[in-house]
């Protein structure tokens, strides 16, 4: 039986297709704010109470591009000492207070929340944490969500469900990336590595050889 590779193009590196990059300009900077809103708007998130949480301060915002348009976005800010819920949950944080990013505001969208550019953004977070000194990102994502960070090498904390935006049918959990140690860091990169893979030879199997499933 003859072996079938998958086009050449599959390879892991096809995540040139998409870029992340910070948001700078003033198009930029409303195309992330038009894509944040009609996201959460949709879901009911926008209230005042949920201002502060949805719209953080002192926050480094990012997009992820492919072929030119804006697919998803996310920002990193810096957490002060006793942020909750962090360090309530998360022991560690009361001995490295002042290094850790909150990531927040993870959106993609419909069309490309299969495809790698979740990991990307992930690791884009990952690699901005290192590059400025951060042992830590942190983060809240309700239970539906919670499994894509942990796919990409988030810890999950076990805990009682919160209700950050005031909705008690919306149960969130915090997660953190530990980026103390080389080895943790060196898992990242390998995790990433091979996810971008996996998807990659999911969604061409599906294309190729599934398109009456579609």
């Amino acid at each position: 039986m003859p072996v079938h590779q998958p086009p050449s193009h599959l390879h892991p590196s096809c995540e040139a297709a998409y870029e992340v990059q910070p948001v700078c300009s003033i198009a930029h900077s409303q195309a992330y704010l038009n894509l944040l809103e009609s996201t959460y708007s949709q879901l009911g998130f926008l209230s005042p109470q949920s201002s502060p949480i949805l719209y953080p301060k002192r926050a480094t915002r990012f997009a992820l591009f492919h072929q030119g348009n804006m697919v998803g976005i996310f920002c990193l800010r810096p957490v002060g000492e006793n942020n909750y819920p962090y360090t309530e949950f998360i022991p560690d944080l009361q001995y490295d207070s002042d290094k850790k990013l909150e990531i927040n505001n993870f959106i993609l969208t419909k069309a490309h929340r299969g495809s790698v550019g979740r990991i990307l953004m992930l690791y884009h977070a990952v690699q901005y944490a290192l590059a400025n000194d951060y042992a830590f990102i942190v983060g809240i994502a309700r239970y539906s969500a919670l499994r894509f960070f942990v796919d990409a090498g988030a810890i999950p904390i076990y805990h009682p469900p919160l209700h950050l935006l005031g909705k008690t049918e919306l149960r969130d959990f915090v997660m953190y990336f530990d980026l103390r140690r080389d080895e943790d860091v060196a898992y990242l990169h390998q995790r990433a590595r091979r996810l971008i893979h996996q998807i990659t030879i999911l969604n061409a199997l599906r294309r190729d050889f599934l398109k009456d499933r579609l």
